[in-house]
């Protein structure tokens, strides 16, 4: 797998700071039932037990976003990756996204927790509340 260096990875940030702030489409929901398992769902189930139903990730216990006809909060537990992450994207993705400029951007995601159980699809627009 060709992983891009730093250099590569920082000119495509422009791309990242036109996403909107406030809202935006959902457009892929990934399902984790087992380690290193990925299924792709069309519509998904969120609650507070699990977070996404089916979904093996231990859930982390801001901000309000709803999405379909649930409600998440986006926590301030930093997303960091690790060595899944690493063996995944390279060593230097891992450095940018852990970096001053990466963790203010979010570049590794975000954590959040299920406030309104409910379901999620494909295409749901999400608006920051």
């Amino acid at each position: 797998m060709d992983r891009l260096t730093t250099a590569e990875l920082e000119a495509r940030l422009g791309e990242v700071r036109e996403s909107p702030a406030d809202g935006g489409t959902l457009k892929l929901i990934v399902q984790r039932p087992e380690v290193d398992v990925r299924v792709v769902l069309v519509e998904g189930e969120l609650n507070s037990e699990e977070g996404l139903a089916g979904d093996s990730w231990n859930q982390r216990s801001s901000k309000v976003t709803e999405d379909g006809d649930a409600m998440i909060e986006i926590t301030d537990q930093p997303h960091t990756g690790c060595g899944k992450f690493i063996r995944r994207f390279g060593l230097d993705a891992h450095r940018l996204v852990n970096s001053e400029l990466g963790t203010a951007m979010k570049l590794r995601g975000v954590n959040a927790r299920v406030v309104t159980a409910g379901c999620i699809r494909q295409c749901d627009t999400m608006t920051k509340l």
